[in-house]
């Protein structure tokens, strides 16, 4: 049996709930510290569950055109680097266990941030590639410098072994 919740997480009261899976998309790049977000996170888990999350890839060649052509959504996102990542996992009592690129190779543009006949060729361009994707596969591809969103795993740590070599990755704190 598969229950999902959607809920604010900020203020959803849980009851001593635990999850298998704690999912969210585009949600921590708009923190600017993880840190206490991701303890939320963790707190909903089973012993043996995962943080699943996404976020813009923000070091993406298209980003430019991104950060250029709509200023205010762009503000409104904060980078954080794996680095940065890993040691808010590590203080939220979480082992980053993966990480990578997905996605489609530019950002797409919603149709309230197209303004312009450069910004339309771009979105045209995303919506081919979005709805061929079954031709071309590179949107799966998982490129730094190509892929529109980076992906992330943590779990909590299992036992003093791991914390310690999770300790040792993050150049301990």
């Amino acid at each position: 049996t598969v229950e999902a919740i959607q809920a604010d997480i900020l203020t959803w009261s849980h009851d001593g709930l635990s999850f298998d899976f704690v999912v969210h998309w585009g949600v921590a790049e708009h923190f600017d510290d993880l840190t206490e977000f991701l303890q939320l996170c963790k707190s909903l888990l089973s012993p043996t569950g995962k943080v699943i999350f996404t976020m813009p890839n923000m070091d993406a060649l298209a980003s430019s055109a991104w950060r250029r052509w709509a200023p205010d959504n762009w503000s409104k996102h904060v980078y954080h680097s794996v680095d940065k990542i890993q040691r808010s996992c590590f203080r939220a009592g979480l082992s980053l266990a993966g990480h990578g690129y997905c996605g489609p190779l530019i950002v797409k543009f919603v149709p309230w941030e197209v303004r312009g006949f450069y910004q339309t060729i771009l979105s045209t361009i995303q919506y081919v590639l979005t709805r061929t994707r079954h031709l071309f596969p590179t949107y799966l591809v998982g490129s730094k410098w190509f892929s529109g969103q980076r992906w992330f795993i943590a779990e909590p740590f299992i036992d003093k072994e791991s914390m310690q070599a999770a300790a040792a990755r993050t150049h301990s704190f």
